[in-house]
């Protein structure tokens, strides 16, 4: 039995029902995948889930295409094939960036892969210099009392996924498309 946990924040404004939005995704095979869902600055939403399992990871993905009907879809890649050993965590993880790559082709979907390197290169730095508008780093109480930093995207903590997912999304958005960043 696999433990299965989603979470979600939106914005204000209701999605729409058009093919208009663009899904940014952080995957995971076996742990958490995360995706930002941009429409336009009013119309936004972060979603989280986490199971074990790579196939409940693709239905799951399944289902956010199907109701928020993007017309792009981001997802973070990286140097996924390598002359190495693969533990069970990376082959789903393969498995899982697979499956979504064929659903965004069965939909005719646009799909762009992101490298984790243009994140690690473009997002990350501008990220911890505060250059990212609506995303800041905050020190916690942790619960053993020590501070702890915590990020929090329009007063909204993040999780570690919901984070990659937006930094896919603005390395994709301001540096490869040279968009200025929409939540300004």
């Amino acid at each position: 039995m696999t433990e299965t946990k989603t979470s979600v924040i939106l914005s204000t404004d209701r999605i729409s029902k058009d093919k208009t939005g663009t899904i940014s995704m952080d995957p995971s095979g076996t742990s958490t995948t995360s995706i930002i869902y941009y429409e336009n600055w009013n119309k936004w939403a972060i979603y989280s889930f986490t199971s074990l399992d790579w196939l409940e990871q693709v239905k799951n993905a399944e289902k956010w295409l199907k109701k928020l009907k993007p017309k792009r879809l981001l997802v973070e890649t990286g140097k996924l094939f390598q002359k190495r050993r693969y533990n069970k965590h990376m082959v789903d993880l393969i498995r899982m960036v697979g499956a979504v790559e064929y659903l965004a082709d069965k939909k005719n979907l646009e799909y762009i892969k992101v490298s984790n390197q243009y994140r690690q290169k473009w997002a990350n730095s501008e990220a911890e210099k505060g250059y990212i508008q609506g995303l800041e780093i905050r020190k916690i109480q942790g619960k053993r009392g020590r501070a702890r930093k915590v990020w929090f995207f329009k007063d909204k903590e993040l999780n570690e996924h919901e984070l990659d997912a937006l930094l896919v999304f603005y390395a994709w958005w301001v540096k490869r498309k040279g968009r200025e960043w929409p939540w300004v």
